[in-house]
């Protein structure tokens, strides 16, 4: 199928993913504020357009380029046709989608319903287990993934990338292509005697040989931190990892690189965000692909950032070349309630989408970054006087008002507003056009 006709296929999916309609109009709007009162005042200074109940999509219109999106709050439902809205204007754009998720049957249900039948949906889980996170790559690829992925208490230096450029190496002279299974059950012990039997049996040559070895001699006293790396990356990987074919399998193996040479969107799930040492090497694929200017997009769901150093930085990417969507029912708690993070997501983000949160302190945050207005507030007094003229029996009353109007800095959008929001009600900013959005989504 081709390019053209995969968009053509998505177009009749609805592509232009809904439509929004202001509430009253834009026109009525402006003068159903328009009186001088307070309160009228009050509803202009907080800037929130009314919208009657809406299509998510239409706040993701095709004339919008693709931008970093927040996501916080709401069923795991509402967040997936946000993140669906995200995905099909990346796609638009002709920007492939990475999805990186845990466990979100919701998301995956959503996402097969909104793009069955384009041809631009593939997915990787424990019931399509086709990860093969080497597939395609060269050995400077394969030990820089590897060096990148590993957290720093595993001590995998630049010895041992060019330990494993050496392995790598040594499969290739033997005509075999590296792959995970292979590199994760390599007879470490055995290599250099291993050269040394293909050399005596002419399937290599001597100094390709002795140049194999010189590579393996960098880091041959600390190649138990390999095995350690990927003893521990087995337990993480296995329900998604792609095994060597069969007879009738009709898993062929994928990884993020790969896919980012077509179009459409790749699921991956990593089924628990405790399995950090999966998130990373894929995290490393990710980078691999910024570094060769790669236009594309990518979405975080349900991942926990926690003390995920690769995540933050991730998170912390300006957008440009690469589009990032970071959706959680708490994106607040996500970010391991550290406000310097969450402040620069949110400062990184064009669009934020907020659902309804049940933690109060989440919400607070949430008021907190959409900001403050300068609220009127009326105080009236009154005053009653009595005075007598001459040849007066009665007194004259007199009485009076005064009013007073002070000024009171207050949430734009208060945190019991957002705690007590319904199922499917939202607040959307963007960024572009400064619009903070209120609707009811359809």
């Amino acid at each position: 199928m081709d390019e053209m006709t995969k968009m053509m296929r998505l177009m009749g999916k609805g592509m232009w993913g809904g439509t929004k309609v202001m509430l009253k109009g834009m026109g009525s709007l402006m003068n159903h504020l328009g009186g001088n009162t307070p309160e009228k005042r009050n509803q202009r200074k907080k800037g929130i357009v009314e919208y009657k109940p809406s299509e998510i999509g239409g706040f993701f219109p095709p004339e919008e380029s693709s931008v970093n999106t927040v996501i916080s709050g709401g069923s795991d439902r509402i967040r997936a046709e946000a993140v669906g809205a995200f995905c099909q204007l990346a796609l638009y754009h002709q920007m492939p989608v990475i999805v990186l998720h845990c466990a979100d049957q919701a998301l995956e249900q959503y996402m097969f319903n909104l793009l069955s039948g384009t041809g631009l949906l593939g997915v990787v889980n424990p019931l399509n287990p086709c990860y093969e996170p080497f597939a395609g790559k060269n050995p400077r690829e394969i030990s820089q993934m590897v060096v990148d992925s590993a957290p720093k208490d595993f001590e995998i230096k630049a010895n041992l990338r060019i330990y494993l450029e050496g392995a790598c190496a040594f499969l290739q002279a033997k005509g075999v292509r590296p792959n995970y299974h292979l590199l994760s059950t390599c007879p470490h012990g055995q290599l250099f005697l291993k050269i040394d039997q293909a050399v005596m049996a002419g399937k290599m040559g001597a100094d390709q040989g002795q140049e194999i070895k010189r590579r393996l001699m960098a880091g041959q006293n600390e190649y138990f931190k390999l095995e350690n790396y990927f003893y521990d990356l087995d337990a993480q990987i296995g329900g998604i990892l792609w095994k060597k074919q069969r007879a009738g399998q009709k898993y062929a193996p994928v990884n993020i690189l790969r896919m980012l040479g077509n179009q459409g969107v790749l699921m991956i799930d990593v089924n628990a965000a405790a399995n950090q040492l999966v998130i990373n090497l894929m995290l490393a694929e990710i980078r691999m692909a910024l570094q060769r200017g790669i236009h594309f997009a990518c979405v975080l769901d349900s991942l926990e950032v926690s003390d995920n150093e690769y995540l933050k930085r991730l998170l912390e990417q300006s957008a440009g070349q690469f589009a990032l969507a970071f959706s959680n029912r708490d994106v607040y708690a996500a970010c391991n309630a550290d406000d310097n993070l969450f402040n620069v997501v949110l400062g990184k983000s064009g669009k934020n989408i907020i659902f309804g949160h049940s933690s109060n302190v989440s919400a607070t945050k949430w008021s907190e970054g959409i900001g403050y207005y300068d609220k009127e507030e009326v105080s009236r007094s009154f005053n009653k006087s009595k005075s007598y003229q001459p040849v007066q029996f009665f007194p004259t009353t007199t009485s009076g008002q005064s009013t007073n109007i002070s000024i009171k800095r207050e949430y734009i959008l208060k945190p019991e507003e957002i705690l007590r929001m319904q199922e499917r009600e939202a607040y959307i900013y963007t960024k572009t056009n400064n619009e903070f959005a209120h609707t009811s989504l359809v």
